[in-house]
């Protein structure tokens, strides 16, 4: 899955940016308030185009109000309720941790997403990059690295910290990546240290 598309790549081009910024808002958009959403990616008649098609798939129905449509997600779709499931990379991600971890969450303080994924600059060669933060050996660590890599696909990293090694070295210097984890850091799991978003 690639962190920085709509849902994640699966469905790729203007119909998965168009589709993912209306399940995203929640409400009637214009084509116009469409565009908006997604103009750093799609031009205005690549929109409509995406619009239109969605329209005919049955994903998304149009209301006419004065000479502009209001474009909705059509809930009854078959389709939409795994599509709102999959629409945003990083709740699937959550979930597969979450899926990882289950009930077995002693002494497992934190995952935290960091690196290109979590600012927003990763592209189809990224990895996932995990700091877990964990009072325990490292076999829960290679367990989320399992999953990550065979639910949600792609390369990933993991580095394993306990929370003292985390808060000291942070603060030392004395590993150069955890200033940009405690900076860049996504919590997908957990309490996060104080400066991890």
């Amino acid at each position: 899955m690639y962190t920085n598309e709509p849902f994640g790549g699966i469905i790729p081009g203007a119909q998965g940016a168009v589709l993912s910024a209306l399940i995203g808002t929640g409400k009637p958009l214009t084509g116009r308030e469409v565009h908006r959403l997604v103009s750093d990616r799609i031009g205005q008649q690549t929109t409509q185009r995406a619009l239109h098609a969605l329209v005919a798939m049955g994903l998304l129905t149009a209301m006419a109000v004065g000479r502009a449509n209001l474009y909705t997600v059509n809930d009854e779709h078959i389709a939409v309720p795994a599509l709102r499931e999959i629409a945003s990379p990083l709740h699937m991600l959550r979930r597969v941790i979450a899926d990882a971890i289950g009930t077995d969450s002693e002494g497992l303080v934190a995952v935290i997403l960091f690196g290109s994924a979590a600012r927003g600059e990763a592209t189809p060669d990224s990895d996932i990059d995990l700091a877990i933060i964990t009072e325990d050996d490292e076999n829960r660590s290679q367990r989320i690295w399992e999953a990550v890599t065979s639910q949600y696909g792609g390369k990933c990293d993991v580095l394993h910290y306990t929370p003292t090694e985390f808060a000291q070295w942070t603060h030392s210097g004395e590993e150069a990546v955890l200033p940009t984890i405690a900076r860049d850091g996504i919590t997908l799991w957990g309490r996060s240290p104080a400066t991890a978003r």
